[in-house]
């Protein structure tokens, strides 16, 4: 059987093997067991299956025996950012393999998770159940990772390229977790002295899935890159007070509708955040002054394609000379997040 190699010096090399054995002779590893299922692992591995087809979503959990995931993969090795371990998944026609794995990925370990003896991660999830924090890796060994600070689709999303999959037909699809490890001089170990546990599973393929896997996908990477707001800031409920009357809550929200009204935007709510200052002067490089804005930012809550989220809005005035200002004027400045509308109360 052949099997999945990872990459050393940022390139993914793959060493095929025709004995049915892991990649990596690592102590202990042998008893790391992968279980897949068309819903997401909880507690066990009740529902495991072996065999899927390419309409279904798919959930993996990786069970280590009596080793917690620290001591298998030798997590208290990473010295800096977050743990996680490099996750894997290539596509197997017979015994030859398609395309290319994933490249470069890596799954977020929490630091609730060290000690656990298992690991529930996501394969081909639905967006609206995924969970695994998927990233790029742009340095990775014992020393850690710089997350790039975007989420990633699962590795089988990953490789749905028609190089992976060039007819419908059955494939194997392999998945693997592995961590590069360094010797006392800060060298990468060869591959062979890496933690890797490695699963498959049998995935039944068919084209007529693909546009509905690559919406999917798109959903998926929105869903793991939004924040979800629980409840929002204690200035909603007790409003702050405002020294300056031209610019109190009450003045600024028509503004604001007006503003976003003509881009979908419904209003829901207003208010501003507190700030140690009314306004904040801007000047130019001569210090001459030329516009001012309120310190403080304007939260808005609003409904758009019926989603409801939390935004920022900025309020400026140009200077006019002989110490006046224009009119006020809005820019929206970004989203925080989005919350259930059930709560925007």
């Amino acid at each position: 059987m052949k099997k999945l190699l990872s990459a050393i010096t940022g390139i993914l090399l793959f060493i095929h093997q025709n004995q049915a054995q892991m990649v990596y002779d690592v102590p202990g590893m042998a008893e790391a067991k992968f279980y897949y299922s068309d819903k997401p692992f909880t507690n066990g591995n009740d529902g495991a299956k072996t065999n899927f087809h390419s309409g279904e979503f798919i959930y993996g959990r990786l069970e280590l025996g009596n080793k917690t995931l620290k001591e298998a993969f030798h997590l208290d090795n990473i010295k800096k950012g977050p743990y996680y371990l490099q996750y894997y998944a290539v596509s197997y026609r017979g015994n030859q393999q398609q395309g290319q794995p994933n490249r470069f990925s890596t799954i977020r370990i929490e630091n609730s998770q060290l000690n656990n003896t298992w690991l529930n991660f996501d394969v081909l999830p639905d967006p609206s159940k995924a969970s695994s924090l998927i990233g790029f890796a742009a340095n990775y060994g014992e020393l850690g990772i710089e997350e790039s600070g975007k989420f990633f689709s699962a590795p089988l999303y990953q490789i749905m390229i028609e190089r992976s999959f060039p007819a419908n037909d059955n494939y194997t699809i392999y998945t693997q977790f592995n961590l590069p490890r360094m010797d006392g001089w800060g060298k990468l170990l060869p591959e062979k002295d890496w933690p890797v546990a490695e699963g498959s599973f049998t995935f039944s393929f068919d084209s007529k899935d693909v546009a509905s896997i690559q919406n999917n996908e798109t959903r998926t990477i929105e869903k793991m890159n939004t924040v979800t707001i629980d409840k929002l800031p204690g200035y909603f409920t007790k409003p702050i007070s405002i020294s300056d009357p031209s610019v109190t809550v009450a003045k600024v929200t028509p503004l604001i509708k007006n503003y976003l009204g003509g881009d979908g935007y419904e209003v829901l709510k207003v208010a501003i955040e507190p700030a140690g200052s009314m306004w904040s002067i801007v000047k130019n490089e001569l210090g001459i002054q030329t516009y001012r804005y309120v310190t403080g930012y304007y939260k808005i809550v609003y409904k758009k394609d019926g989603k409801c989220s939390l935004g920022s809005i900025r309020v400026f005035q140009d200077y006019i000379g002989n110490g006046k200002y224009g009119n006020l004027y809005c820019k929206f400045w970004g989203d925080e997040g989005v919350i259930d509308c059930s709560k925007v109360k």
